[in-house]
Formats: C-alpha cells, structure tokens, sequence
C-alpha cells in the first residue's frame, strides 16, 4: 500500500497529459448527450456547471495537495459535499441533497498493474452536470470503467456512471469474495479426509479476512439502504431505480459472506471436535498402558524388597514365575478393560 501513490495502467501515464488543465487531476471525460464519452486534453477548459446536454467526469488524486486546494475553492461544490472529498475518515456514507449526492463507498485497490485485496475508498460527489470523483490509491473501479468507456459503453448521465462506478466496486468485492469460497472449499475438502492439522492454523487469517469483508459489506448495504428513501421522496426515480438494483447486489453479496462466514465457523468446530476425539484417544490409549502396568510394577516391588521368605528365591526357575506372574496379571487387567468397554458400549 503506497500512500500518495498514483498507479495502476492508464491512470499512471494521464497524470501528466492531464496536469496542466487541472493540477492534481487524473484524467477527465466529457459525455455528450448520447452518453458517449471522450476524454479531455489538458489544453481543454473543464465544463463542470456546464449548462449544454452532456455531463463531464473529473477524477483527482486526493493525495495531491493542488487538487485538494481546487476542490477548497471550487463554488459549484457545496460545502458539506467538499468537506466529504477532503476528508481522510476511512466511514462509508451517502447524502442526499436539493438534487445532489455524495459520499464515500469502499473499493479494490490495484498495485501497478495488478488487482491486490486491499481495500480503498472512493469519494464523489454528482450532481445534475457532472461527477468529482477521488482516491488516494489507484482503485479498480476506476480503471475498469475508463477500460469499458474506452470500449465504446455509453452512459446517458451520472447517474448511469454512478452505477458503473458501484458495479464495478461490487465486482471487485465479489472477486475477494469468491476467492474465500475457494479457500473454503479447499479446506473443507481436506478436513472431510481427515488432514485437519495444518488446515486450522489457515482458518484464523481466512477468518479475519471474512470479518474484515462483511464489514465493509454491511456499512455499503447500510448507506444504500438508507438513500432510498430520501431519492424515492425526491422523485428521482431514474437514479431510485438504480440505487435499487445495486442495493440489491450488495445483499445478495452480503448474504454470500455471512454464509461464508457460518461455513468457516462449521469448519472451526470440527477441527475442534476431531482434535479433541484424536486427543481422548491418546488419553485413553495412555490410560490403558498404564494400567497394564501397574500389577507387573506392584509385582517387581515385591520381589524387589529385601526380607527374608520371598517366594521362588531359591527356585532354579524363579525369575521366570516372577516374569510369568508379571504377564499373567497385565493380561488379566487387559481383559477386565475390555470387559468394561464392551458394557459401556452396550
């Protein structure tokens, strides 16, 4: 995790293309009013409050103290939503206001060119003609939607690049998600073959990780949930309907986790249980030598005194009746053993 950091393919090369039209920036598109996006040179003057059919999408680095100081000054962005980009508070929230949201949602973070399982956050503000977005790190989200903008996708408004946006953080999460599932499968595939000694040092690093998910899971179904109402009250239903359909999505990934969750407490308790049957078995095998041992133990000390009138001390053959003696009565206390067992099991 590198703070301050911009990497991750396009993001890393636009910076300085983009730099001079706005220090502290990404990159920035301009969507037309069929949706379809081209990206802003550096020369090119940025339309945000624009009042032409369109939107833009401006995306900054937060690390970077001039777009801090854009975002401290710029009058189209209200205050309390410039008060959410600029802070450095790791809570998910959604606010809702004259026509206006903004807030903080959880994300993958990338490393260079690859996906990592750590996890960021993504700050926006939308409002009627464009979306601020800002990260710290190099997000997932973000570099797939550039991916699929490039690929010719369309999106009519910002509320259409609001839900790519969460989509695609969605994806990622699910991607963490399913990785456990595996992990799971796995472990649960060994412990049913009775390989469960190794596995149970893997389930508390994998359990923490579940935790960690469902956390932020729950805190990203919790503001969505939240929005609804106020965006149904304000008769935004375009934008309802989408938060909708992606408050649908996190609960079922919600629910995933939690079911995840349930299957590696399953696992814990077994591994429990089979590690205390293996230990008892060792208990009860110890037991048993034992007290095979104690007569031919009782048997030597009593030949071990020295008082007159043992038995077969003057016997050509007594140590073998001693040793015989021994035998017989561990072979007695074995069978007694036995006897009991077989009761107790009936």
């Amino acid at each position: 995790m590198k703070d301050g950091s911009i990497t991750g393919g396009l993001e890393r090369s636009d910076i300085a293309a983009f730099g001079e039209g706005l220090p502290g920036a990404v990159f920035a598109y301009r969507f037309d009013e069929r949706g379809a996006a081209s990206q802003l040179r550096h020369e090119d003057p940025i339309p945000i409050g624009q009042t032409d059919a369109g939107f833009v999408w401006i995306h900054l680095n937060l690390a970077d103290e001039r777009a801090r100081q854009w975002l401290s000054e710029d009058s189209h962005i209200p205050e309390a939503a410039r008060g959410c980009l600029l802070s450095g508070d790791a809570h998910q929230s959604l606010h809702h206001r004259d026509g206006m949201i903004w807030g903080v949602f959880v994300d993958v973070m990338r490393d260079f060119d690859s996906v990592t399982d750590s996890i960021g956050y993504l700050r926006f503000v939308m409002g009627d003609s464009y979306l601020v977005s800002g990260r710290r790190h190099a997000l997932q989200s973000i570099e797939t939607t550039r991916e699929s903008l490039s690929a010719g996708r369309m999106l009519p408004g910002p509320a259409a690049l609001f839900e790519t946006l969460v989509d695609h953080a969605t994806d990622g999460l699910s991607r963490l998600v399913g990785e456990l599932g595996t992990e799971i499968d796995g472990i649960e595939d060994r412990v049913l073959e009775n390989h469960f000694h190794r596995e149970r040092t893997l389930l508390g690093p994998l359990r923490r990780r579940e935790v960690a998910i469902h956390r932020q899971l729950s805190g990203m179904l919790s503001i969505f949930r939240q929005l609804e109402p106020s965006l149904e009250r304000s008769r935004q239903h375009d934008l309802h309907r989408s938060v909708i359909r992606l408050t649908q999505r996190i609960e079922a990934l919600h629910h995933e986790v939690h079911s995840l969750m349930g299957r590696t407490r399953l696992l814990q308790e077994e591994i429990s249980s089979r590690m205390t049957t293996e230990t008892n078995n060792l208990l009860y095998a110890l037991t048993v030598v034992t007290t095979v041992l104690l007569p031919p133990t009782l048997v030597t000390g009593l030949f071990g005194m020295n008082t007159g009138g043992l038995p077969l001390k003057d016997s050509e053959w007594g140590f073998l009746g001693a040793l015989l003696i021994c035998c017989v009565s561990s072979a007695a206390v074995f069978l007694i053993l036995q006897l009991v067992k077989r009761r107790s099991a009936s």
